[in-house]
């Protein structure tokens, strides 16, 4: 006679080693990781206190509530590894550097942002990040200058 599972009350398969185990898909995780019935009836008959023939690599589910707390933590790591931790520093950065240009806006009027101003912006921005300015303006070179304009255009 085949058992049934008392989870599911489905018949249970036989394995290779001639124990019934429960052959139930529970979930599937996001990475597409298959998680099954852990029931076997194996389970009935071996105390607890003896540990039990199965490989390392596979997880014991006893319970539907462990399946769960395990597609949850499974799901947090996934959505970290995807939605990684902000930059604050750039977003610091960035805010800094709104400041300042509202600041010349204010001083100048609201007109067109010339090469000649990026460089004194830009050492305001870095004076205000860092309290020290690692170089005056006639220091800057035309590299220097040329990467200054393409850290604004990757904020825009």
């Amino acid at each position: 006679m085949i058992p049934n599972c008392v989870t599911h009350q489905k018949p249970m398969r036989m394995g290779t080693k001639g124990n019934y185990f429960c052959a139930t898909l529970i979930t599937t995780t996001p990475q597409g990781k298959k998680i099954w019935c852990d029931y076997r009836v194996e389970d009935i008959v071996t105390p607890p206190s003896t540990p039990q023939n199965r490989s390392e690599d596979t997880k014991t589910v006893s319970s539907a509530q462990t399946i769960i707390e395990i597609a949850k933590e499974t799901a947090k790591a996934d959505f970290k590894k995807e939605h990684p931790e902000p930059n604050w520093d750039a977003i610091a950065e960035g805010k800094v550097r709104n400041s300042v240009a509202v600041a010349f806006i204010s001083q100048v009027g609201a007109i067109e942002v010339t090469p000649d101003m990026l460089p004194v912006m830009e050492s305001w921005v870095e004076w205000i990040m860092t309290g020290k300015l690692k170089k005056t303006l006639e220091d800057l070179s035309d590299e220097e200058l040329a990467e200054i304009q393409r850290k604004i255009d990757d904020e825009k």
